[in-house]
């Protein structure tokens, strides 16, 4: 693994807040951005100040996307500081709509390897606070496909690629809150995960996709030593599948 990458994934780890135990795969503070780009769209994410709901914080990733697909969303996150749980989302664009899920959906289950699977199932509320019964319900189901160093703009990062299956929204929405055609039936999205760093590619649709392009924080680091380095990236590293 090139130096670079190792340093990228060092920062990553080094950056997440003292007051929450994050997770490896939803790192960084209200400093942390980062930019994909890929067939024609352009995706800024930044950390929104979190909130609480019921007494847990929860983080919140706002997107705002250009180019092809011009979109703006935000989601809702928790973590237990090794697994990720999808807690809702407001898309932005048009008149604003906002779903979340009771329970959260668990996203990432670590440890992940090549031919992992999990399902979730939730009901569906059209408020944050989960008081309002959207009137529908999801059953997901996620496997991991494949273990690789995926190569982006960023640089290369030992990933994950997690797909799940779900019958698409009654809402022109995917569980994450980004825009889509109605009527789609079941939907294959997919995602590739870095530990310390998060997703480095986010498909689009059945052939399109976005790839970080940068990623960090606005905030100095502390200096952070090569063995640290070469400790986290033993830890994230998958095993590689051909």
């Amino acid at each position: 693994m090139p130096l670079t990458s190792m340093i990228a994934v060092g920062i990553a780890l080094s950056l997440v807040p003292a007051s929450r135990a994050a997770s490896p795969y939803l790192p960084g503070d209200e400093s942390w951005f980062w930019h994909y780009e890929g067939f024609g769209t352009q995706r800024s994410v930044t950390v929104l100040t979190p909130i609480l709901v019921h007494g847990e914080e929860i983080v919140r990733l706002d997107h705002v996307q250009t180019g092809a697909d011009p979109d703006a969303w935000e989601n809702y996150w928790s973590d237990d500081g090794s697994r990720v749980y999808l807690r809702g989302f407001t898309n932005w664009s048009g008149v604003p709509l906002t779903l979340t899920y009771d329970p959260p959906i668990l996203w990432v289950d670590p440890p992940l390897f090549a031919g992992k699977t999990w399902t979730a199932s939730t009901d569906v509320y059209e408020d944050l606070e989960g008081k309002i019964p959207a009137g529908f319900s999801f059953l997901i189901e996620f496997r991991v496909t494949n273990a690789d160093l995926l190569e982006v703009p960023a640089g290369k990062f030992p990933a994950h690629r997690i797909e799940y299956e779900v019958l698409a929204s009654p809402r022109p929405t995917t569980l994450t809150g980004e825009q889509i055609a109605p009527g789609r039936g079941t939907f294959y999205p997919y995602r590739w995960e870095a530990a310390g760093v998060g997703v480095v590619r986010d498909n689009l649709g059945a052939t399109a996709y976005v790839d970080l392009t940068s990623f960090g924080s606005t905030v100095s680091v502390e200096s952070i030593s090569f063995s640290d380095l070469k400790g986290w990236y033993r830890a994230a590293r998958p095993e590689v599948t051909r």
